[in-house]
Protein backbone atom coordinates (compact mmCIF):
# COMPACT_ATOMS: atom_id res chain seq x y z
CA UNK A 1 0.00 0.00 0.00
CA UNK A 2 2.85 2.38 0.88
CA UNK A 3 4.47 1.80 -2.54
CA UNK A 4 1.21 2.58 -4.35
CA UNK A 5 0.78 5.76 -2.31
CA UNK A 6 4.35 6.87 -3.17
CA UNK A 7 3.75 6.19 -6.86
CA UNK A 8 0.51 8.19 -6.77
CA UNK A 9 2.23 11.09 -4.98
CA UNK A 10 5.05 11.12 -7.55
CA UNK A 11 2.55 11.04 -10.41
CA UNK A 12 0.62 13.95 -8.91
CA UNK A 13 3.85 15.92 -8.28
CA UNK A 14 5.15 15.52 -11.84
CA UNK A 15 1.68 16.06 -13.27
CA UNK A 16 1.38 19.38 -11.46
CA UNK A 17 4.97 20.62 -11.64
CA UNK A 18 6.23 18.77 -14.71
CA UNK A 19 9.77 17.77 -15.55
CA UNK A 20 12.42 20.30 -16.47
CA UNK A 21 12.88 18.61 -19.86
CA UNK A 22 9.19 19.17 -20.66
CA UNK A 23 9.42 22.94 -20.26
CA UNK A 24 9.25 24.90 -23.50
CA UNK A 25 11.46 27.99 -23.73
CA UNK A 26 9.62 31.31 -23.37
CA UNK A 27 10.45 33.09 -26.61
CA UNK A 28 8.03 35.95 -26.03
CA UNK A 29 10.51 38.14 -24.16
CA UNK A 30 13.84 39.66 -25.09
CA UNK A 31 14.63 40.40 -21.45
CA UNK A 32 18.35 40.93 -21.11
CA UNK A 33 19.63 38.30 -18.72
CA UNK A 34 23.12 38.35 -20.21
CA UNK A 35 24.54 39.21 -16.78
CA UNK A 36 24.09 35.48 -16.12
CA UNK A 37 26.15 34.46 -19.14
CA UNK A 38 27.84 31.07 -18.62
CA UNK A 39 30.75 31.98 -20.90
CA UNK A 40 29.27 31.67 -24.40
CA UNK A 41 29.37 35.01 -26.21
CA UNK A 42 28.38 36.61 -29.48
CA UNK A 43 31.94 37.61 -30.31
CA UNK A 44 31.77 39.19 -33.77
CA UNK A 45 29.07 39.96 -36.36
CA UNK A 46 29.08 40.96 -40.01
CA UNK A 47 26.33 42.47 -42.09
CA UNK A 48 26.91 42.33 -45.83
CA UNK A 49 27.24 45.97 -46.82
CA UNK A 50 27.99 45.95 -50.55
CA UNK A 51 27.20 43.82 -53.57
CA UNK A 52 30.94 43.24 -54.06
CA UNK A 53 31.24 41.85 -50.52
CA UNK A 54 31.81 38.09 -50.84
CA UNK A 55 30.75 37.35 -47.25
CA UNK A 56 27.16 36.70 -46.34
CA UNK A 57 25.98 37.96 -42.96
CA UNK A 58 27.58 35.90 -40.20
CA UNK A 59 27.65 35.60 -36.42
CA UNK A 60 30.63 34.24 -34.49
CA UNK A 61 30.21 32.67 -31.06
CA UNK A 62 33.09 32.28 -28.60
CA UNK A 63 33.42 29.88 -25.67
CA UNK A 64 35.36 31.64 -22.91
CA UNK A 65 35.30 28.57 -20.64
CA UNK A 66 37.88 25.82 -20.18
CA UNK A 67 35.41 23.11 -21.20
CA UNK A 68 33.70 22.13 -24.44
CA UNK A 69 30.02 23.19 -24.43
CA UNK A 70 27.20 21.51 -26.36
CA UNK A 71 25.25 24.43 -27.82
CA UNK A 72 22.65 22.26 -29.55
CA UNK A 73 19.27 23.94 -29.29
CA UNK A 74 20.68 27.42 -28.58
CA UNK A 75 18.86 30.10 -30.56
CA UNK A 76 20.19 33.06 -32.58
CA UNK A 77 17.89 35.78 -33.91
CA UNK A 78 17.31 39.44 -34.56
CA UNK A 79 13.51 39.07 -34.59
CA UNK A 80 11.71 36.18 -32.90
CA UNK A 81 9.87 35.15 -36.06
CA UNK A 82 13.26 34.53 -37.73
CA UNK A 83 14.84 32.50 -34.93
CA UNK A 84 17.58 30.02 -35.92
CA UNK A 85 18.00 26.96 -33.72
CA UNK A 86 21.58 25.69 -33.61
CA UNK A 87 21.62 22.09 -34.90
CA UNK A 88 21.93 19.03 -32.68
CA UNK A 89 25.49 17.85 -32.13
CA UNK A 90 27.04 21.34 -32.28
CA UNK A 91 29.84 21.50 -29.72
CA UNK A 92 31.76 24.72 -29.11
CA UNK A 93 35.30 23.81 -28.08
CA UNK A 94 36.91 25.35 -25.00
CA UNK A 95 38.32 28.81 -25.91
CA UNK A 96 37.02 28.11 -29.41
CA UNK A 97 34.84 29.73 -32.05
CA UNK A 98 31.97 28.70 -34.26
CA UNK A 99 30.55 30.80 -37.09
CA UNK A 100 26.99 30.65 -38.38
CA UNK A 101 26.27 32.17 -41.78
CA UNK A 102 23.20 33.41 -43.56
CA UNK A 103 21.91 31.59 -46.64
CA UNK A 104 18.87 32.36 -48.77
CA UNK A 105 17.14 30.15 -49.63
CA UNK A 106 17.47 28.25 -46.37
CA UNK A 107 20.07 25.50 -46.07
CA UNK A 108 20.59 23.17 -43.11
CA UNK A 109 22.90 24.73 -40.51
CA UNK A 110 22.51 28.29 -41.83
CA UNK A 111 20.27 31.11 -40.64
CA UNK A 112 17.96 32.94 -43.06
CA UNK A 113 17.40 36.24 -41.27
CA UNK A 114 19.48 39.17 -42.45
CA UNK A 115 21.39 41.64 -40.31
CA UNK A 116 20.82 45.27 -41.24
CA UNK A 117 24.02 47.16 -42.06
CA UNK A 118 22.28 50.33 -40.80
CA UNK A 119 21.65 49.01 -37.27
CA UNK A 120 20.48 45.77 -35.71
CA UNK A 121 20.49 43.68 -32.55
CA UNK A 122 21.32 39.98 -32.28
CA UNK A 123 20.22 37.74 -29.39
CA UNK A 124 21.58 34.42 -28.16
CA UNK A 125 19.39 32.17 -26.02
CA UNK A 126 20.51 28.97 -24.36
CA UNK A 127 18.56 25.73 -24.80
CA UNK A 128 16.22 26.61 -21.92
CA UNK A 129 15.18 29.86 -23.62
CA UNK A 130 17.16 32.30 -21.45
CA UNK A 131 18.78 35.24 -23.26
CA UNK A 132 22.46 34.85 -22.34
CA UNK A 133 23.92 37.46 -24.69
CA UNK A 134 22.90 40.18 -27.10
CA UNK A 135 24.74 42.65 -29.28
CA UNK A 136 23.51 45.95 -30.73
CA UNK A 137 25.37 47.66 -33.55
CA UNK A 138 24.87 50.75 -35.66
CA UNK A 139 25.96 51.49 -39.24
CA UNK A 140 28.60 49.08 -40.49
CA UNK A 141 30.83 50.18 -43.39
CA UNK A 142 32.01 48.03 -46.29
CA UNK A 143 34.41 45.32 -45.18
CA UNK A 144 33.94 45.94 -41.46
CA UNK A 145 32.83 43.71 -38.63
CA UNK A 146 31.62 44.54 -35.14
CA UNK A 147 33.04 42.55 -32.28
CA UNK A 148 34.45 42.35 -28.81
CA UNK A 149 37.76 44.20 -28.47
CA UNK A 150 39.23 41.02 -27.00
CA UNK A 151 37.50 37.67 -27.09
CA UNK A 152 34.67 37.51 -24.54
CA UNK A 153 35.30 41.08 -23.25
CA UNK A 154 32.53 43.60 -22.59
CA UNK A 155 33.84 46.35 -24.91
CA UNK A 156 32.81 46.27 -28.59
CA UNK A 157 34.52 48.01 -31.52
CA UNK A 158 34.32 48.11 -35.30
CA UNK A 159 37.13 46.15 -36.96
CA UNK A 160 38.56 47.18 -40.33
CA UNK A 161 39.81 43.61 -40.76
CA UNK A 162 37.40 40.77 -40.01
CA UNK A 163 38.56 37.82 -37.92
CA UNK A 164 35.94 35.23 -38.84
CA UNK A 165 36.42 32.10 -36.72
CA UNK A 166 39.61 33.37 -35.08
CA UNK A 167 40.65 35.69 -32.25
CA UNK A 168 39.68 39.37 -32.22
CA UNK A 169 42.69 40.16 -30.02
CA UNK A 170 45.02 42.60 -31.75
CA UNK A 171 42.71 43.10 -34.74
CA UNK A 172 42.72 46.45 -36.59
CA UNK A 173 40.02 48.88 -35.50
CA UNK A 174 38.30 51.70 -37.34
Amino acid sequence: MRIILNVVLLAVFFGVYGCKDDVEPDLTSNEDTSGNNPGIYINEVVSKTAAADTDWDWIELYNATDADVDISGYILYDKLEDAFTIPQGTVLKAKGYVVFEQRKPAEAGFFVFGLSSDADKVYLRNNTGTVIDNVSFSTMSDGESYGRLTDGAAQFVYFSVRSKGTTNNGNSQR
